[in-house]
């Protein structure tokens, strides 16, 4: 079948050409369309809400200025040793560590979802607070940092390590992940 093709296009030198162009339109359209997924002032804005989420839509996607708002732009330069997504690191930190008891979970909700990404809320609304670890935040340590995302590690007093993914996204630096670091 591919000795087909191949017969196909070396039919002609019109027909070779004719593939030709289509391949390199194709491959510059996938170029272009690759570049645009890194632009963050475009990310999302289709599924942008209008209004801000209320309690009863709390699967909603989070206020675009919310997060935004105290964070430094992404190309910013922060002090010295110091990323600029660090700020957002600790603010996030400072929610999601906080002992809640069930009455109190859903301001425990309201006060993390403008800090994380979409992808991120929708894991974290089925997260049970109560069973996060509890420690405060020891040190914040940056493991890689770009335009665009950072990679942090929280060391925390109770000896645990949580390592947060950033991404500058929606005009602020939000959370897109957060996990329990490799003891590595």
């Amino acid at each position: 079948m591919l000795h087909d093709v191949v017969a196909w296009c070396l039919h002609s030198p019109g027909r070779l050409a004719a593939v030709g162009l289509t391949a390199a339109a194709v491959v510059v359209g996938v170029v272009l369309v690759a570049g645009t997924t890194d632009q963050p002032a475009t990310a999302g804005q289709a599924d942008r809400p209008s209004a801000p989420p209320t309690a009863a839509a709390s699967s909603s996607v989070p206020p675009p200025s919310t997060a935004g708002e105290s964070s430094p732009r992404p190309d910013e330069t922060a002090p010295a040793g110091r990323s600029a997504a660090e700020p957002a690191a600790e603010k996030f930190l400072a929610h999601y560590l906080v002992e809640t008891t069930p009455p109190a979970l859903e301001s425990w909700r309201a006060a993390v979802q403008p800090l994380v990404t979409p992808s991120l809320w929708r894991g974290l609304q089925h997260t049970d607070p109560s069973a996060l670890p509890r420690g405060s935040v020891e040190e914040l340590e940056v493991d890689a940092a770009g335009a665009f995302g950072a990679e942090i590690l929280a060391h925390l007093t109770d000896d645990t390590t949580l390592a947060l993914s950033l991404v500058w996204e929606q005009g602020g630096w939000r959370v897109a992940d957060v996990q329990p670091a490799d003891p590595s």
